[in-house]
């Protein structure tokens, strides 16, 4: 925890990530491991970045 506040994470919030390493390290999160499904994008990183770029409307 102490390293992800010095690494500007705000005191507090640093749970989630914790919980995260915690399923890693558990093997409960697995990335291609035989087994586990893949999923497919659905929009390209192009996408994502244009729609970034957009001025916000609305309140």
């Amino acid at each position: 925890m102490a390293t992800l506040i010095a690494q500007c994470m705000p005191p507090g919030t640093t749970g989630p990530f914790d919980e995260m390493e915690d399923g890693f390290n558990a093997g409960w999160l697995h990335f291609g491991v035989p087994g586990t499904e893949p999923v497919a994008a659905t929009v390209t990183p192009a996408q994502v970045f244009a729609h970034a770029r957009k001025p916000r409307t609305g309140a």
